[in-house]
């Protein structure tokens, strides 16, 4: 964020993930222990808490929550398909099977044969409730493409995963990851799926321990969020 030179990488996304709030416990106090040691560290956190303060300011007039926040939902998830209950799509995505790991195959052959550009800026996502009262925030930076996402409101079912899926437009949706007992997940994230994540969806889904076992979702959509530039 700074561009400081004694800032690494992997250091300039803990600052970020630390910023919003994803980092945690030991984890957070260990990172705040360097500050004294490392004003450069600390620069770096302030200048992202600075960002996101400018983020959160621009948008501080409370805002209802539409009556039918699904249908929103299924349109920001599909814009340019005919209008269509959530829970039928996840009928089709059961249907996929197989298929759904084969299309996500194919999606990363097209990335290979029509490159799009790598963003440059981090990325960010709030993921609403779609059924129930999960919601996640997510983080994503370029240069290390780690991808890091976080509960950050409601319970997670007994017994069940939650599973975060990558949506590019009518394309299957792709696996990233499952979300830890700590609420979060941190994943790298393949060089092919970097250039799709600016205006792609993240959602998550209900699914079995060990998560989907055909590859696609198989449960309720709980979440989903547009990705966008910081």
């Amino acid at each position: 964020m700074t561009g400081s030179a004694d800032i690494s990488p992997e250091d300039a996304a803990l600052a970020a993930e630390y910023a919003l709030g994803l980092l945690e416990g030991d984890a957070a106090r260990a990172f705040a222990d360097r500050f004294e040691r490392e004003p450069a560290l600390a620069a770096e956190v302030t200048a992202w808490q600075v960002q996101f303060a400018a983020m959160a300011e621009a948008e501080v007039v409370p805002v209802a929550p539409p009556p039918h926040l699904a249908r929103r939902i299924e349109a920001m998830l599909f814009p340019d398909a005919a209008p269509a209950p959530i829970r039928q799509r996840i009928g089709l995505w059961r249907g996929l099977g197989l298929a759904g790991v084969a299309t996500s195959v194919a999606l990363a052959a097209i990335l290979v044969l029509n490159p799009r550009p790598a963003p440059v800026t981090p990325l960010v996502a709030d993921l609403a409730p779609v059924t129930g009262t999960v919601q996640f925030v997510a983080l994503y930076d370029p240069a290390t493409r780690l991808l890091s996402v976080r509960q950050s409101a409601g319970e997670a079912r007994a017994g069940r995963a939650q599973e975060v899926w990558l949506i590019a437009g009518e394309d299957a949706p792709v696996s990233l990851g499952l979300i830890g007992e700590n609420g979060q997940l941190r994943a790298v994230l393949p060089d092919a799926l970097g250039p799709v994540l600016a205006g792609a969806t993240l959602a998550v889904s209900d699914e079995p321990v060990g998560g989907s076992p055909t590859g696609a979702p198989t449960g309720d959509v709980l979440a989903a969020g547009g990705v966008i530039e910081i």
